[in-house]
């Protein structure tokens, strides 16, 4: 609708958005959007974890700032293959839950994955689709 708001994170070793804050979905943010992506591709290894705590708008202490965050549905892209595993995912969400209100859908593209991307989309409530090569 006129109303949906997005951003995209890439990660790899670093990570980076292609806008500090939400943006309108409409066809000019669109159309930057893609410039965007023509001009930063992935490379590097798979550091989900820096990206997803960046995605949180975390505080110092862990938990989310909801003056900042304002995405109510992540959706996850990714070869599956974290450089952190999954050991961080349960306690970082356990931290937001409640006040974050965040589902993660995710989508594992590839077979070799640590199960961080399930885990994230059972933890949170969402969805996990897995494309075989």
């Amino acid at each position: 609708g006129t109303d949906t708001e997005f951003n995209v994170i890439l990660f790899s070793d670093s990570h980076s958005r292609w806008k500090p804050r939400l943006q309108l979905a409409t066809e000019r943010n669109l159309d930057s959007l893609r410039e965007w992506l023509h001009e930063n591709g992935p490379g590097g290894a798979t550091n989900l974890r820096a990206a997803i705590l960046d995605a949180l708008e975390l505080r110092r202490d862990g938990s989310a700032d909801l003056g900042r965050l304002r995405s109510d549905t992540m959706i996850v892209l990714c070869d599956g293959a974290t450089i952190s595993g999954p050991d961080w995912v349960a306690p970082t969400l356990a931290k937001v839950r409640e006040s974050a209100r965040l589902v993660f859908n995710c989508v594992y593209l590839g077979n070799n994955g640590d199960g961080t991307l399930e885990l994230l989309a059972r933890e949170s409530g969402g969805n996990f689709i897995h494309v075989k090569k």
